[in-house]
């Protein structure tokens, strides 16, 4: 895949490949160098993260996103089955 460089030295990571390695607006990516090619690696930790799941002394299940909280997450429906549903799609449940 080939991107453009803008005039301010930037480049844009289409959509369906944010998409694919989980990246939202705030991540932060590492850039590897690689001088003797002259070229970089851009990688993405956001696939590494883990929720982990706890139940609270009722049974209610308490899911905790490892680093920020997800930006796609309805907020405007804060009820208990809209996050429980959207974590556990993440935690592939």
């Amino acid at each position: 895949m080939t991107l453009k460089v803008d005039k301010f030295g930037r480049i844009l990571i289409p959509k369906a490949i944010r998409k694919y390695l989980e990246v939202e607006p705030g991540d932060e990516l590492a850039l590897e160098i690689n001088r003797a090619e002259k070229s970089v690696v851009l990688s993405s930790e956001a696939h590494k993260q883990e929720a982990t799941l706890s139940y609270d002394a009722s049974g209610f299940p308490l899911i905790e996103p490892a680093g920020k909280f997800p930006v796609d997450l309805p907020s405007g429906n804060s009820t208990k089955e809209v996050y429980d549903d959207y974590f556990k799609k993440k935690l592939g449940l």
